[in-house]
């Protein structure tokens, strides 16, 4: 199945950049994953299916210079 891919990127009112990248189709690594990455620390939210709603999801943080 091809992927499908959107990339958007911008400023928002507070001067902070944002960017967001979606990509559909299969996926050899993990099924949902997403970031949030800000200048005090990063949160990444994994589950092992795309259907996240059904539980199993993981969440990692870390500020700072700690290592998740």
């Amino acid at each position: 199945m091809p992927s499908h891919q959107i990339a958007v990127t911008g400023v928002l009112e507070s001067g902070a950049v944002a960017a967001m990248h979606l990509r559909g189709g299969t996926s050899r690594a993990t099924a949902f994953h997403r970031e949030i990455n800000g200048t005090q620390g990063d949160l990444v939210v994994k589950a092992d299916q795309a259907q996240w709603w059904y539980g199993g999801l993981r969440l990692y943080g870390a500020r700072g210079q700690e290592v998740p």
